[in-house]
């Protein structure tokens, strides 16, 4: 249970990195190379559109068609907690 928390929290730091430098967009080789592991994601919101967003705790990411990321933060989720 440890490693797996371990893994949820590193990811939220990559995004949340990513996302406070400015970068909204992102290739997912890229991600990847800085250790984003994207079996681990705290939880997933599907759009009426059908866009899917994977979440690990506030931020999350979809993936576009050209295999880059688009980041998102979730202020509803701080909100919340």
């Amino acid at each position: 249970m440890r490693n797996v928390h371990g893994l949820l929290r590193k990811n939220r730091r990559i995004l949340a990195d990513l996302y406070m430098e400015g970068k909204y967009r992102i290739h997912k080789d890229a991600l990847f190379a800085l250790g984003y592991n994207f079996s681990f994601f705290t939880h997933l919101i599907e759009t009426s559109d059908g866009t899917r967003y994977h979440y690990c705790f506030e931020y999350g990411y979809r993936e576009t068609g050209d295999d880059f990321i688009e980041l998102k933060e979730n202020s509803q989720y701080i909100e919340y907690q």
